[in-house]
C-alpha cells in the first residue's frame, strides 16, 4: 500500500518496510488479515478479529527500538564521542561493548556528546529508540575523528 510492505508475524508484531526511502518501522500490534482498497486509497486490516482502517496520516509516530550489527575493530578501542542525526529529538542511544551495556544517552539534539572512557573493546554495537527517524548515528574515538565521518 502506497509503495510500503506490511508485514506481520508470530501473531504479536509487524513491521512497515519502505524499500524507496530504507525505512523499516516496527508495529506493537498482529493484523491477520488486510485489504488495499483501490477505490478509496486506504489500507484495512483485521485487528483482534475487527476491520480497521489504516491511518497512514497520522501526526503521531511510532515508538521503535532499532540495534546495530556488531562492528568488530581490530584493535581494542574506546570510541569517546558521538553523534545522532534525527528528524526530531530526543533519541536514547545506547552503547554495547563486548556485549555489555556500556552507556545509556538521551540525546536532544545535533550536537556532539561524550562517552564514557576507562575501558576498552572490541566489538561495539548502536541500539537507538525513540519516535523520529534517525538519518545517521556516529561514534568515535575523537571530536576531530567524528567530524571528519559527518
Amino acid at each position: 500500500h502506497d509503495n510500503l510492505y506490511y508485514v506481520f508475524y508470530d501473531d504479536i508484531a509487524g513491521f512497515i518496510l519502505d524499500p524507496i526511502n530504507r525505512h523499516f518501522i516496527d508495529l506493537d500490534f498482529y493484523a491477520s488479515a488486510g485489504y488495499n482498497d483501490p477505490v478509496d486509497d486506504a489500507l484495512y486490516l483485521v485487528v483482534d478479529n475487527e476491520i480497521v482502517r489504516w491511518n497512514h496520516d497520522t501526526t503521531t509516530n511510532l515508538s521503535y527500538t532499532w540495534k546495530s550489527k556488531v562492528f568488530t575493530s581490530p584493535r581494542p578501542v574506546n570510541f569517546s564521542t558521538g553523534q545522532v542525526i534525527a528528524d526530531d529529538y530526543p533519541v536514547t542511544i545506547d552503547i554495547y561493548v563486548d556485549g555489555e551495556n556500556k552507556n545509556t544517552t538521551t540525546v536532544s539534539n545535533a550536537d556532539i556528546f561524550r562517552l564514557p572512557s576507562g575501558f576498552l573493546g572490541r566489538d561495539w554495537e548502536v541500539e537507538i529508540s525513540g519516535t523520529s527517524r534517525v538519518e545517521a548515528v556516529y561514534v568515535a574515538d575523537s571530536v576531530q575523528s567524528l567530524r571528519e565521518l559527518a
